[in-house]
């Protein structure tokens, strides 16, 4: 069985000869600073926030050292090249730069903008090309045929041919 002591040195426990009102950081026992137990602004007496106060410094520095989401960065990548991809995983960047707090939500949030954009323009360009083949579809082809050389090409029918000479030689192009 864990002893009181153990726990209270560990911050688990708030009791005993420990616990009481500090007015200062210096007077507070070291197992009530720890991550999570010892909050400045709330604990404190007066609740007075101090410009100086050494957990906003630490939130600065955590904040100075804190990266951009991976996720994002990726995703606005991908956005240009497989715009599908790219949305997704812009999504999900953003998704995870809301829940840890991360850098990177405007990359997030651009990357799911041009995503967007560069999959319509893929679509209107699919349907042109589509277009443009369905209706190359109604074209008929005549086939002129050259003896001479032995060779035969197909052209559209409202195309005319007319000879003309080449290096010496009729041709009926």
């Amino acid at each position: 069985m864990v002893k009181k002591e153990t726990l209270s040195k560990i911050g688990v426990v708030r009791s005993g000869t420990k616990s009481g009102t500090y007015k200062s950081a210096k007077d507070m026992p070291t197992e009530f600073m720890m991550d999570g137990v010892y909050n400045a602004d709330k604990d404190l007496v007066g609740n007075k926030k101090s410009s100086g106060n050494s957990s906003n410094k630490n939130q600065k520095n955590s904040q100075d050292t804190q990266k951009t989401n991976a996720m994002a960065i990726v995703g606005f990548i991908f956005a240009f090249l497989l715009p599908l991809i790219g949305l997704i995983l812009s999504i999900i960047g953003l998704v995870q730069i809301n829940k840890k707090g991360q850098k990177g939500k405007g990359l997030a949030i651009a990357g799911i903008i041009v995503s967007v954009f560069v999959a319509i323009f893929h679509a209107i360009i699919t349907a042109i090309i589509i277009a443009a083949i369905v209706s190359s579809n109604n074209i008929t082809l005549q086939t002129y045929n050259d003896t001479g050389v032995g060779y035969s090409v197909k052209y559209p029918e409202n195309w005319t041919t007319s000879p003309q000479q080449v290096d010496g030689t009729r041709c009926n192009i």
